[in-house]
């Protein structure tokens, strides 16, 4: 994957640690908030404005490309089943409408487990400073 993809999934990696702590604390509102705070901050203000271009212009299956769209994959299918718990219906809606593995349930999102975080694709520490 392409280093900024890897930076948006490490980013992910961070919510999806804050968002578990707080469902462990049931503090609904912190995830809410964390949530949004992605979307609005690290996915709107910063990502997709950077990787629009490839998504629109590059070729279908470049890497670069592909890179992007799994990023993207990886972060819709996480924020699904992260914010489930909150907004049931229309999560399920999101779930039913996208692509599933092998390992998913597809009849409902909530029939499914939490996302653990996409280690294999993080930046290292070092690289994000």
């Amino acid at each position: 994957m392409e280093a900024l993809d890897r930076w948006a999934i490490t980013k992910l990696n961070e919510l999806l640690v804050r968002c578990e702590a707080a469902y462990k604390d049931y503090e609904f509102l912190t995830v809410s908030h964390a949530v949004n705070d992605f979307c609005v901050v690290t996915l709107s203000s910063l990502y997709l404005d950077i990787i629009k271009d490839r998504l629109y212009c590059d070729e279908a299956d470049g890497l670069q490309r592909r890179s992007a769209q799994t990023a993207l994959y990886l972060i819709l299918d996480a924020m699904t089943r992260m914010f489930a718990p909150i907004l049931a219906f229309t999560c399920d809606e999101i779930w039913q409408s996208m692509p599933h593995r092998a390992s998913d349930d597809a009849r409902n999102v909530l029939l499914n487990q939490m996302p653990e975080g996409f280690a294999q694709y993080a930046l290292e520490d070092t690289a994000m400073e």
